[in-house]
């Protein structure tokens, strides 16, 4: 876990966790997605305007179940980010609107998406999530433009989420939280994720954990 990340909280329906990863939870994360990858790169028709692509996993999955056993490092993550909806201050954050949905007796299941972005023209168009569900978002590689908007703000942010950083926000329909990328910031990866793999120096990994209310 990053030493002290920086807490952006926007309302009760999203925030963001600046540096919740450390560089070695970052490589993890990455080392385990390249594990499970089974996109057929060498073989995908190139587009004249690149767009993101959704990686592949076995059996043509795009979205894979997370187990709550054994431990991978994508359950690491999710746990940690309850630590700062669940747990007490200081660590813990004041945000009822998560607690009461996170909170017992409600099952949950939790499955992994992710969208790889070229730099810098991948983008997202801004959407909103019709999915009784929350979204923990983990940025890897290059920084992405990325822009919020609830009902509840006057107008809609635009934040670089950089590597290491989460940003969790309910998917509902209810909450009506707009989010979408704008762009992915040229020559922003760090270094130490540019020698972890090459792909990194120009695309943004979107790591995307669903955590459904069922």
């Amino acid at each position: 876990m990053s030493s002290s990340p920086t807490i952006t909280v926007f309302d009760d329906t999203c925030f963001l966790l600046h540096g919740l990863l450390s560089p070695p939870e970052q490589c993890s994360v990455f080392d385990y997605i390249q594990d499970l990858d089974r996109t057929p790169w060498s073989t995908l028709t190139r587009p004249m305007v690149p767009s993101p692509t959704t990686l592949t996993f076995a059996s043509d999955l795009r979205t894979l179940p997370i187990p709550p056993s054994p431990t991978t490092p994508i359950s690491s993550m999710i746990e940690l980010v309850h630590s700062y909806i669940l747990g007490s201050p200081p660590l813990g954050l004041d945000l009822p609107h998560f607690v009461s949905i996170l909170s017992p007796p409600q099952p949950k299941s939790s499955t992994m998406s992710v969208i790889r972005y070229a730099s810098p023209s991948g983008k997202f168009p801004p959407h909103i999530d019709h999915c009784p569900s929350l979204v923990y978002l983990l940025t890897l590689g290059c920084s992405a433009i990325f822009t919020v908007k609830t009902p509840s703000m006057p107008k809609t942010e635009r934040v670089e989420l950089k590597s290491g950083d989460v940003i969790v926000f309910d998917a509902s329909t209810e909450a009506k939280v707009e989010h979408g990328v704008e762009g992915i910031v040229e020559g922003s990866c760090p270094k130490f994720m540019e020698e972890r793999g090459e792909v990194l120096k120009s695309h943004r990994f979107g790591v995307q954990c669903r955590v459904r209310m069922v």
